[in-house]
């Protein structure tokens, strides 16, 4: 249950922005030089030298009959690595963190060829008691292949800002990062700091018309998909418009990387039209902390035919802060599937029905098995819940289509400043079994694009 509207989230975003206010602040004590990958972003500490440094991280343990493939995920509030055939990982990120703030992650995205992992990161240095904690912060990349050896640590920040929860940002081959935010859907190129507006919020022209904004989006063969929200009854609490996945082609990297700027700068967001409508997400609602929230999706290219599986938002009930959701499996036409009238009870019905106050995600499959995080863990083709859930992070499916890793919250502790850890494990569910503990203490895990 994705798509947030980041930029109507005052509170959280506030205090996002001052987070990223007092990075910029400490950046001259960042871990590598600014630069240094040649890429035009700048590498920074974040947060207070010290801190997550002062005491190394003992290495975690990954149960020996976990799935195979290379993926990478979360432990001890740095990036880990483990390489397929190996029985341990690596740390490759070292990024000094405040032990004095709230850290929150968002979901690892791996660039098409498995070169890079973009991620966002939030370190609310000053959380205030009782108040929705930050759900968006800065953008950071990882190069996979020159930052996993002995000693050099680098996380380099994009300029975008992105959101915890779902599928806010995303690669364009492994060169250029596509990120919706408060001001519309955005570019950033790795070889330039200038970030280009692709699609830009749309205010209605009178007091009655909705205002467009974005969410949820994915990349895939030169396609833009993204969770377009019709914002209604801006600042109301509930119910607030509604959503619809729509589609859009921005071009190649090979076709963009070779437009200068102002050609850039022509195309983005002049040429770029509004895009066609796959099909209705239901309904957009504002929970508590004032974000907003469209339907999950998720999408995957098979050969020349492309699968989609979407939430639609049927009903939202505030008093008892019950969403009540059908699931949507597309119809393929190549790049455009189109899975309006499809939806209903088949697909997921055990997940029909959440807490508004979870934040549900879909994943798929090679072969286009759905499955969703929610209050707990479902899959398509199962009759019960799998296991526990309840995190920000979307479930994972192995390269070989058969095991589901999820993020399982353990529980939560608030210290006296108003901080809130998380303790949580990575818990694998194989066909069949029971859920096992893949890697204890670790969360966000996600396999390498190049080896799924």
């Amino acid at each position: 249950m994705t798509g947030r509207g980041q930029g109507r989230n005052a509170p959280p975003l506030t205090r996002a922005l001052l987070a990223v206010a007092l990075l910029a602040l400490t950046s001259l004590l960042a871990a590598c030089g600014a630069g240094s990958d040649g890429s035009g972003g700048s590498n920074y500490s974040l947060g207070l030298a010290g801190s997550t440094l002062d005491h190394p991280s003992n290495p975690p343990t990954i149960a020996a009959n976990g799935p195979g493939g290379t993926y990478a995920f979360v432990y001890d509030n740095q990036i880990w690595l483990r390489r397929d055939g190996q029985t341990s990982a690596k740390q490759i990120t070292r990024i000094p963190l405040s032990n004095a703030a709230y850290i929150a992650w968002g979901p690892l995205v791996w660039s098409p060829q498995g070169k890079y992992i973009a991620f966002a990161l939030v370190q609310d240095l000053a959380p205030t008691p009782g108040a929705p904690a930050s759900s968006a912060g800065p953008i950071y990349y990882v190069d996979t292949t020159s930052c996993a050896g002995d000693g050099q640590y680098c996380a380099v920040y994009s300029a975008g800002i992105g959101s915890v929860y779902g599928h806010t940002y995303d690669w364009l081959g492994e060169s250029m990062l596509v990120y919706s935010s408060g001001q519309g859907v955005m570019l950033y190129t790795l070889n330039n700091p200038r970030v280009w507006t692709v699609r830009p919020i749309r205010d209605g022209p009178g007091d009655t018309s909705p205002i467009a904004t974005f969410g949820d989006l994915q990349v895939v063969g030169g396609y833009l998909y993204y969770t377009r929200m019709d914002i209604k009854t801006p600042g109301a609490h509930g119910v607030v418009g509604t959503a619809a996945l729509y589609q859009t082609f921005l071009g190649s990297e090979d076709q963009l990387s070779k437009l200068k700027g102002s050609e850039l700068a022509a195309r983005f967001p002049d040429q770029i039209n509004d895009g066609s409508s796959l099909g209705s997400l239901g309904k957009v609602y504002a929970n508590n902390a004032g974000e907003y929230v469209a339907g999950a999706w998720r999408l995957r290219r098979t050969g020349s035919n492309t699968q989609v599986v979407a939430q639609r938002i049927d009903s939202v009930d505030a008093q008892s802060g019950q969403v009540t959701s059908s699931f949507c499996p597309a119809q393929t036409y190549g790049a455009f599937p189109a899975f309006a009238g499809n939806c209903g009870a088949r697909l997921l019905p055990n997940a029909a029905t959440q807490p508004w106050s979870a934040h549900p995600q879909l994943a798929l499959s090679k072969d286009g098995k759905a499955a969703f995080a929610g209050d707990a863990l479902y899959a398509q083709d199962v009759s019960d819940k799998l296991g526990s859930a309840g995190w920000t992070a979307p479930p994972a499916w192995s390269p070989d289509g058969q095991t589901i890793v999820v993020t399982n919250l353990v529980k939560t502790e608030t210290d006296a400043n108003g901080v809130t850890r998380a303790q949580t494990n990575l818990v694998a569910y194989a066909p069949g079994q029971q859920g096992a503990t893949l890697i204890e203490g670790a969360r966000n895990i996600a396999w390498s694009s190049a080896s799924s």
